[in-house]
């Protein structure tokens, strides 16, 4: 397959030309810039992918035939060149939310289990993974987990679904405490709020309030 490709066009030159363009090794699923210009981006690395090389000797390891499938995150300056490239959580990449000041990146995943739903919150500086909840390996709900993520100033706030009457989902944080939430109607939503660890890391992942309608 061709290298994918990144592109600045929110930011095009006045007679609509790029300002850059970099080939890339994979295809990214979804990007997001911040305040500084930084744009930060996720795949997923499968069993088998070859080295992935994005330049300015940033680099991904070829991964094994048996490696566990994980989410990788790419961060890449205002011209597009990489800053790093880090192996996250163990569960393939859906959607990542990150503050405009860039000091708060959280990124959502599909775990091993049907429809497990696997959060972490990463360091912008460095890519190392913070904390992560995988909900003790068990089902978050339908659609494949988590349906999306958003950060504020001191959350990580997710969203589920549950798609049957009297369908239940549990919530477990990083601190090992469970909440229940049930299905009263043919089709219901949930938000639930874990505590992003700001300057107190022992706090990152516990659960802060879930609610469902």
């Amino acid at each position: 397959a061709p290298p994918a490709e990144l592109e600045e066009g929110a930011e095009a030159a006045a007679d609509g030309s790029d300002l850059w363009k970099h080939e890339l090794p994979t295809r990214l699923s979804s990007c997001k810039p911040i305040n500084d210009g930084s744009i930060f981006c996720g795949y997923t690395m499968k069993a088998d992918d070859a080295e992935m090389d994005f330049g300015n000797n940033v680099k991904v390891a070829a991964a094994a035939a048996d490696a566990v499938t994980h989410t990788v995150i790419v961060k890449f300056d205002t011209n597009g060149v990489a800053q790093w490239a880090e192996l996250t959580h163990a569960a393939s990449f859906t959607s990542l939310a990150i503050s405009p000041d860039g000091t708060l990146l959280a990124i959502n995943g599909q775990g091993v289990a049907s429809q497990q739903g696997v959060v972490s919150r990463v360091d912008t500086a460095t890519g190392a993974v913070l904390w992560t909840d995988d909900n003790g390996g068990v089902s978050t709900g339908w659609h494949g987990g988590y349906r999306d993520i958003a950060v504020t100033g001191t959350e990580v706030v997710v969203t589920g679904s549950m798609g049957s009457d009297g369908e239940t989902v549990t919530l477990t944080d990083t601190a090992s405490s469970a909440v229940t939430m049930r299905n009263r109607g043919h089709y219901e939503i949930y938000v639930a709020a874990f505590n992003a660890g700001n300057g107190q890391p022992a706090n990152g992942g516990t659960g802060k309030w879930a609610i469902s309608g």
